[in-house]
């Protein structure tokens, strides 16, 4: 009985030219998958850096934006602060200061007081002019008294001395 040989692929002439050509096809994909792997890492390595540039951006954005945050925050405090300070201020004035409507009052209260003062020195200067008057007419009445008083007992004595000079003579 005759055995049978196994052809092998690679030692038939028929299918070696179709090996070749296949492994050569194998071949060319390989390297344009190389090439496009190849590709792809650079893609892969140019997409990461730019991902990590714009964790940097964003990182250097956001920081900025916090020490913008913190200006605006700490300017808002010191704004703020003055508007406690002006309020605090008004408050004051407000506690401190007196209305317009009790002033006017007060005023006008003050106003008729001086007005009854004034009647009163009117009066009270009146009646002192009056007895100024009455004071000073007896006052000359007094004085022209005693000039007569004086006067008569001038006189008087005049005679009593001629009379007493007469009777020395007599």
């Amino acid at each position: 009985m005759p055995t049978k040989t196994k052809k092998h692929i690679i030692g038939d002439d028929t299918v070696c030219p179709l090996h070749d050509g296949l492994v050569e096809r194998f071949n060319t994909v390989d390297q344009k998958f190389e090439t496009v792997f190849s590709k792809l890492d650079a893609l892969k390595d140019q997409i990461t850096k730019q991902f990590v540039a714009q964790d940097e951006a964003v990182a250097s954005a956001l920081a900025a934006s916090d020490r913008a945050v913190n200006k605006a925050e700490v300017a808002s405090e010191k704004r703020f602060d003055s508007v406690n300070e002006f309020r605090a201020t008004l408050a004051d004035q407000q506690r401190t200061l007196m209305p317009r409507a009790e002033t006017e009052t007060l005023f006008k209260n003050i106003g008729e007081k001086i007005e009854s003062i004034q009647t009163a020195l009117v009066e009270k200067i009146s009646v002192l002019e009056r007895s100024l008057n009455v004071g000073s007419g007896q006052k000359s009445g007094v004085k022209e008294g005693w000039g007569y008083a004086v006067g008569a007992i001038g006189l008087l004595l005049a005679i009593v001395s001629v009379i007493v000079w007469v009777t020395k003579l007599v």
